[in-house]
């Protein structure tokens, strides 16, 4: 229930203020218009071609049977979800003997953390905090298993945990080494025989989901000789460094001298601590090894990719950390818990240590949701703009416009800086937001950016420094959003005029 309501207080704003982005708008107008040709297995065949991910057609064709075309069942469906993740990883944090108190407010860090709010805010994020619930259940299910009265009842809890964890993977890639190394959380939690069993089982969940993912042929281009690994492990761990500073309380503090001085400090206290606490402290330096283990493991998916994906603070690349979260918040606690024992063993304060770090995380998690509030106003913003956008389309189109047509839309926002948030900024969501405001699924969008031209056939659309389209004259349409007028392009005479115009503006 604490955990529910600290959900609600968070994203209500969002709930009431935002939308959709991005890939929302090319599922909502794919999925409906297959459901208006062959209802589900129209949703379905819509979905598979959005996504290599089986999982994700799962979860985009369940989250569109609730919420069909309206945005708000989406946000409300996310916000409870990452109340459910928190609820899960209190389970797991429990079943292996966290303190109650401290593994409750780890839980409720973990679902109000700004630096990965996008899972909560972005509607085609929902499945990755899916495929991190699912992992987490494979956990619960996994230990439940070691605790199982007979053998029957053992591999039937590990048979979930499999299948769960194969789900999960099959889900969103990232959490695939976090599961190979479940083995680690049985031998920390429970009987150690038949761990290697338990373990292979994992493994080849894992490696099953992987070879299926890699079968699917759709996946993005990877770099995977050493120095581009190298380089991608150097942007990660860095940012990794930096994300983790703002988390910390008092993270601005640990730059320069006076941070070292801090560190020093701590590290004398905690030293001190160890011979007056001596098991909470073991018990803390286990867990935050263990958090910042876990943290790592879910960025090594990532080595391969572009270079845009790394731990980011705020906007909609944050989903990178979805899967590192998890560690993150444990490694959180564990720093503060470690922070203060050292402090009040300076102050030989030891007996209110437990409470003094209890206080400390609650404050940390109502400043995370201060943020979170903070970070949620672009996100509104940018459902506002891309609103402006669709209605400047259909609004200046006239009531019957032709079906295939084309429109390249000018004068407004493409993404909201520093925040980081699209508004339409890619070519499938204003495609995708285009033909499901139209009804026209062989209708195209795009937002002029200045690497565009006028050819003699058509409007070309540059990706990566090569012509990704061309848009012919004929059908094609600019869209003035600001002005709110259109204009019918014939050829590439009125095109370059047109440009001119608009882009001088």
């Amino acid at each position: 229930m604490l955990l529910a309501l600290t959900a609600v207080v968070t994203y209500v704003p969002h709930i009431k203020n935002g939308g959709w982005y991005l890939d929302d708008w090319a599922f909502v107008a794919s999925l409906s218009q297959g459901a208006e040709r062959d209802g589900v297995a129209g949703v379905l065949s819509a979905a598979d071609a959005e996504t290599y991910r089986p999982g994700v057609v799962v979860v985009t064709s369940l989250l569109f049977a609730i919420g069909g075309e309206g945005q708000a069942a989406y946000l409300v469906v996310s916000a409870l979800l990452a109340a459910l993740e928190g609820f899960l990883l209190w389970l797991v944090l429990r079943r292996i003997g966290v303190q109650p108190s401290l593994s409750v407010l780890t839980a409720v860090l973990l679902v109000v953390l700004p630096v990965i709010d996008s899972t909560r805010l972005w509607s085609a994020a929902t499945s990755s905090t899916i495929s991190v619930c699912l992992m987490l259940l494979g956990a619960i299910f996994a230990l439940k298993g070691l605790e199982g009265p007979s053998r029957r009842s053992q591999i039937a809890w590990h048979s979930a945990a499999t299948a769960a964890f194969l789900a999960s993977v099959l889900t969103y890639e990232l959490v695939a080494p976090l599961i190979c190394c479940m083995a680690a959380i049985y031998l920390f939690a429970g009987p150690r025989t038949g761990i290697l069993v338990r373990w292979a089982a994992d493994l080849a969940a894992v490696t099953v989901g992987v070879l299926l993912l890699v079968d699917g042929g759709r996946q993005r281009g990877t770099k995977t000789d050493l120095d581009s690994l190298w380089l991608r492990s150097e942007q990660i761990l860095d940012n990794a460094v930096e994300v983790f500073r703002f988390m910390l309380p008092g993270g601005s503090l640990l730059a320069g001298s006076l941070g070292v001085a801090v560190l020093i400090a701590l590290a004398f206290g905690v030293g001190r601590a160890a011979t007056l606490e001596g098991q909470a402290v073991r018990q803390w330096s286990l867990l935050g090894g263990s958090g910042a283990l876990a943290a790592l493991l879910g960025f090594v998916m990532l080595l391969p990719a572009d270079p845009y994906y790394i731990p980011r603070i705020e906007g909609i690349g944050n989903r990178t950390g979805v899967v590192a979260a998890l560690g993150g918040v444990v490694l959180l606690v564990s720093v503060v818990a470690l922070s203060v024992y050292g402090a009040a063993a300076l102050m030989r304060l030891c007996r209110w240590a437990p409470l003094a770090a209890a206080a400390l995380i609650v404050a940390t998690a109502l400043q995370f949701i201060s943020i979170e509030w903070s970070n949620q106003r672009a996100w509104a913003d940018s459902w506002v703009a891309s609103q402006r956008v669709v209605a400047a389309v259909s609004g200046t189109l006239g009531p019957s416009p032709p079906r295939g047509l084309r429109v390249v839309t000018f004068r407004h926002q493409r993404v909201l800086l520093p925040a980081d948030v699209p508004v339409f900024d890619f070519p499938w969501d204003l495609r995708g937001a285009v033909r499901w405001r139209l009804g026209d699924e062989t209708a195209d969008a795009n937002a002029w950016a200045p690497q565009d031209r006028c050819d003699p056939e058509g409007v070309a659309i540059l990706g990566g420094g090569e012509v990704a389209k061309v848009m012919p004259y004929g059908q094609l349409y600019f869209v003035d959003v600001g002005g709110y007028r259109g204009y019918r392009v014939a050829n590439r005479a009125e095109c370059l005029r047109m440009v001119g115009r608009l882009t001088a503006e």
